[in-house]
């Protein structure tokens, strides 16, 4: 009876349509049931397993909690190796037991435990009579280098428009050590004839083949007479991937005769071509994922092509794979909505997350609100690596979690997501909620690369923990009550007419190669050759815990790749001989040492890669960097006013100082429409200004997430930097591709005026400028801080310069530039340094294939990173004077390494009008403490007319192995301007 009226509960509550006579009765009985099963919840029927590990044996120590500690009737721990069918029993334990020391584990061996915990549980229609632990455990477990074959099943409709992101695809793919075969297919194709060419492919290869990934419509297996969300109405064929991972087993298509589903979508019939069985005939060999995003008409809307949806979700899983843009900082934890505690659902979340994440309250599971899982508290402010939502659905929805709607226009920060509720389940559905939640929002902010319908049968995803795919763990679920599968089990379900576990409708939405821990990949890597002898150069690692790295080599980016490194390298360098004319695709990876609630494993990163032709000759060769579009701006503060205007009022638009050195990370002065704006206690300008964003806990100091849906007033910028209130701060959001390594920003300041007072010195040109040095530092996300300029200024001055976003290790979401005075600050002296405005513009590479493939193309970015570059400067904007025209339109300055006489110098390369203005002068300056400039000793290296500009190439003439740091920069001077108009674009510190 109980089973009875929660379905029809869960039916009312998913498509709005209850037998009106009977509603009040089951709001009732419904509730009585929500009581009566508060006392247990579900994570009282997870075992929370975690392995200490230790240097002496024994080596692992596995520990747990107890919960319902007065139904516990026994306990026992078991343990197989890896993938083994057969558990062996360990121990009978104590019922209060909560550690087992394993005497005979082994250093270097992955081991699986299931810690079976027996319950006498009262009532026995709401509680299961087990509860269950899985976890992988060992201590230093290889890498695994080498993952086998994955055959990546291509819907042809899609081969054309998506050619340049599906090669990026298999060189991600041969990034991570697969080797992959692609099988292109027609969307009209027998699902048979499709299983075929896997199947000849699987029969060429069988011990190396692993894994199947369908890319679009690939056709849809159905199979089963079969309900397992409990509607009768749904009883019928489901969509049933796992049929392409089947090798052997024995599929009919002859005796199941089910009409009775609502949609004929899930009638079977003998003959129609969906299959009869409801489990598995045997084991599944190969693991199955799908990413399609077909039919997503409300994700967000029609609009968006089903080709855009594609192209946006492998630029995710690419960048997730490099740990970049909104992926670069993942933190371990958990988010849980489940509004169906009282059906006991709620166990595999909290199973995945024990095992894989660690344990509660150090790694943290965050339960959201109904209705709150898009809000700044949780997945629309924070990241979570893995989710979990379970509730009350339709096709489309779930109560209190959202809809296809929600998840294709709203921020959802969750990477890895297990769902359930009746109907989204049977994937191949128009608008399909499950689908939808990998197609995500159009500005960036939705992470989710994965979703699996979790709930009946349960899931094991205790395998990502140790490193492995999710296809894996997937299969491994698939597998468990098939008899020579893999002996996973907790107890069958309520609902009589589902499969006990297992289950031909269970699959993956997603790409099964993606893996729960992300190493960071070498960084900004280049390479040059001469004379045979090739070199790799990158920026050394930030992850705690590097082994060091390993160098590749391959015919082609998409493999195959032998290992050249006998051992991990500790420098960010390798060279060695090649043939002259060779084309050669080169591969690093880092390796790390992972330490996780199993122990530990060693963890390869993605594989960064660059073709390069080797040069036989003296001179050096190199790959040319990714082209960029053109720069677009991001946010500006004031207004650029042009002098000799009238009136010309600079700064009108701004506040006076407070003359406070505000600390991080202040106050938002809002606007009307802000949901906090009040026009009677709207705080004050202060030293922080922030631009629209969700800017997260922790950032700059912040004790909750701020949301600030309008930008900032102008009058909230203080106008001037003082020796009083020294300081100006603003903080915005960078997208996905603006922190793509080889994109590039460009910051835009005018300083029109400054002052002193109380008998400060003149500047050295006679005017009341007085003499300020300024400093500006780029801030990351994680609080990583870098001088992206520091000069002494004595004029007005308008600055504009580039930065390689690599070298400010800018990070997708909250940054901050700062802007400090930092003297003089002479005793009884006030100074100030005035705004006029300030910008900021981002230059991303044009194409995705570009944007992909970004560690591979920034070789020229690398070689200023591989000398520690901080800056570069780009195209210069300037003003002559009032009404006249720039002197340096249509120019830019590259800052670059080179060679000469064996050493590396410093240069810089500008471009000019040509003739150029007669009463416009170009310096080229350079300097080792950032105080002290001269243009005296500078090399020449070159003068070229390029149209009607002229190209100058100068070098230094320290070089940079003699020198801790050096710093070169134009100053561009208008000798007719009065008050000495001019630009400066400096360059970068070069630390050896």
């Amino acid at each position: 009876m109980i089973r009875s009226l929660g379905l029809l509960m869960c039916r009312i509550l998913s498509t709005g349509v209850p037998p009106a006579p009977v509603l009040v009765g089951l709001l009732l009985l419904e509730a009585g049931l929500r009581l009566e099963a508060q006392t247990p919840r579900p994570s009282d029927f997870v075992v929370d397993l975690e392995a200490r590990p230790s240097a002496t044996a024994p080596y692992l120590r596995l520990s747990w909690s107890q919960r319902l500690q007065g139904n516990i009737t026994a306990q026992r721990i078991h343990r197989r190796l890896k993938g083994d069918p057969t558990w062996i029993k360990l121990a009978d334990l104590g019922l209060t037991t909560t550690n087992f020391s394993d005497a005979t584990a082994a250093i270097g061996v992955e081991y699986e435990y299931w810690l079976e915990r027996t319950l006498n549980a009262t009532p026995v229609t709401v509680m299961p009579q087990t509860a269950m632990g899985y976890l992988s455990a060992g201590i230093r477990v290889p890498a695994l280098e080498s993952r086998g074959t994955l055959l990546l099943v291509l819907d042809q409709t899609l081969l054309t428009p998506l050619a340049p992101e599906i090669n990026q695809l298999v060189a991600d793919l041969a990034g991570d050590g697969w080797n992959v075969v692609r099988i292109p297919v027609a969307r009209t194709a027998s699902v048979p004839s499709v299983k075929a060419l896997i199947q000849a492919a699987y029969e060429a290869d069988p011990e190396n083949v692993r894994m199947v990934y369908l890319f679009g419509h690939v056709p849809v297996p159905y199979s089963g007479n079969n309900a397992p969300d409990g509607h009768a109405n749904h009883m019928g064929a489901w969509s049933a991937d796992g049929y392409y991972g089947d090798m052997d087993g024995v599929w009919t298509d002859v005796t199941v005769n089910s009409v009775g589903a609502s949609n004929p979508r899930n009638h079977n019939v003998p003959g129609d071509g969906k299959f009869d069985q409801s489990l598995f005939p045997s084991p599944v060999e190969l693991a199955v994922g799908r990413v399609d995003l077909s039919g997503l008409t409300k994700a967000p809307t029609a609009a968006v092509t089903e080709v855009d949806l594609m192209r946006r979700y492998l630029a995710k899983a690419h960048a997730y794979r490099f740990k970049t843009g909104a992926y670069t900082a993942i933190p371990r934890r958990t988010l849980v909505y489940d509004a169906l505690t009282a059906w006991m659902t709620g166990l595999t979340p909290l199973h995945w997350s024990s095992s894989t994440l660690g344990r509660p309250p150090l790694v943290p599971i965050d339960v959201a609100l109904s209705g709150q899982w898009f809000s700044t508290n949780y997945a629309g402010g924070k990241n979570y690596l893995l989710g979990y939502s379970g509730g009350y659905s339709g096709y489309e929805s779930t109560s209190g979690l959202g809809s296809t709607t929600d998840f294709g226009t709203r921020p959802n920060r969750v990477v890895f997501m297990g769902m359930f509720g009746s109907y989204f389940g049977d994937w191949d559905s128009p608008n399909n909620l499950m689908r939808a939640v990998l197609a995500g929002n159009a500005t960036g902010d939705s992470l989710a690369l994965a979703s699996f319908w979790a709930g009946t049968p349960h899931y094991f995803m205790h395998h990502m923990g140790m490193g492995e795919t999710i296809g894996y763990s997937i299969r491994a679920s698939q597998n468990g009550p098939i008899a020579g599968g893999t002996s996973l089990l907790p107890g069958a379900p309520r609902w009589g007419s589902s499969p006990p576990f297992g289950g031909t409708h269970t699959g993956l939405m997603g790409d099964p190669a993606l893996r729960l821990h992300v190493v960071e990949p070498p960084r900004n890597l280049s390479v040059s050759s001469a004379s045979g002898k090739v070199t790799l150069v990158w920026s050394p690692s930030t992850e705690a815990d590097l082994t060091g790295y390993h160098v590749y080599r391959g015919s082609s980016p998409y493999g195959p790749f032998t290992r050249v490194t006998a051992s991990p390298l500790s420098a960010a360098t390798f060279t060695e001989t090649a043939t002259a004319g060779q084309t050669v695709t080169y591969m690093v990876r880092t390796l790390t040492l992972e330490a996780v609630p199993g122990g530990s494993y060693y963890n390869f990163s993605q594989g960064a890669q660059l073709t390069h032709v080797v040069n036989g000759g003296s001179g050096s060769s190199g790959n040319p960097p990714p082209e960029l579009a053109p720069f677009k701006l991001l946010w500006q503060i004031g207004k650029d006013d042009v002098p000799g205007t009238v009136p010309y009022d600079p700064y009108g638009e701004f506040s006076f100082e407070n003359r406070i050195d505000d600390l991080a990370p202040g106050r938002v002065t809002r606007l009307p429409g802000d949901p906090l704006y009040s026009a009677t206690a709207n705080p004050d300008r202060d030293d922080d200004y922030y631009c629209v964003g969700v800017f997260p806990v922790g950032f700059n100091g912040l004790r909750a997430a701020l949301n600030v849906p309008k930008q900032e007033p102008y009058t909230a910028w203080e106008r001037a930097l003082s020796n009083a209130d020294k300081t100006n701060r603003v903080h915005f959001m960078l997208g996905a591709n603006d922190v793509n390594p080889a994109s590039r920003l460009r910051l835009n300041f005018e300083l029109p005026t400054g002052g002193f007072r109380y008998g400060a010195p003149i500047n050295r040109l006679g005017g009341g400028f007085g003499t300020h040095d300024l400093v500006v530092r780029f801030k990351n996300g994680k609080g990583v801080s870098t001088v992206i300029y520091s000069n002494r200024l004595e004029r007005a001055t308008r600055v504009s310069f580039e930065v390689p976003v690599s070298k400010v290790f800018a990070t997708a979401g909250a940054n901050s530039i700062e802007f400090i005075r930092v003297g003089p600050n002479a005793q009884s002296v006030a100074y100030w340094l005035v705004f006029d405005y300030v910008s900021l513009e981002s230059a991303v590479p044009k194409s995705v294939t570009t944007l992909a493939g970004v560690q591979s193309l920034a070789a020229r970015a690398a070689a200023a990173s591989s000398v520690g570059l901080r800056l570069s400067g780009g195209p210069i904007l300037s003003r002559s004077g009032a009404g006249s025209s720039s002197p340096v339109a249509g120019g830019g300055i590259v800052q670059e390494v080179v060679m000469s006489g064996g050493q590396r110098y410093l240069s810089l390369t500008y471009s000019k009008p040509e003739p150029a203005p007669a009463d416009v002068v170009y310096r080229v300056e350079a300097s080792g403490n950032l105080l002290d400039w001269s243009e005296s000793g500078l090399v020449p290296m070159g003068s070229v007319l390029e149209g009607e500009f002229r190209k100058v190439t100068v070098r230094d003439s320290i070089p940079l192995s003699t020198t801790p740091s050096r710093y070169m920069r134009l100053r561009i001077e208008n000798l007719d301007a009065e008050g000495g108009d001019s630009v400066e674009i400096p360059s970068g510190d070069a630390p050896q």
